[in-house]
């Protein structure tokens, strides 16, 4: 570690803002592949919910409604 604090905390900014320069780049060239991610992902959510209700619509035909019978 440097003597002179000015050193440290001038090493410190330099190094935080090349992070978030980095993670700004990395941000804008993940933003569509993160767009189409969630997009599908809600997709899948919408035709699960879809099979579910018609699975609840569908009579159970061949099963006894106690099942204690």
């Amino acid at each position: 570690m440097p003597k002179n604090k000015l050193i440290y905390f001038g090493v410190l900014l330099v190094a935080a803002a090349a992070l978030l320069f980095l993670g700004y780049y990395l941000f804008t060239k993940a933003m569509p592949v993160m767009i189409s991610v969630a997009t599908i992902g809600v997709i899948l959510i919408i035709v699960g919910l879809v099979v579910e209700a018609q699975k609840r619509k569908e009579p159970d035909e061949g099963k006894p409604e106690n099942p204690n019978v």
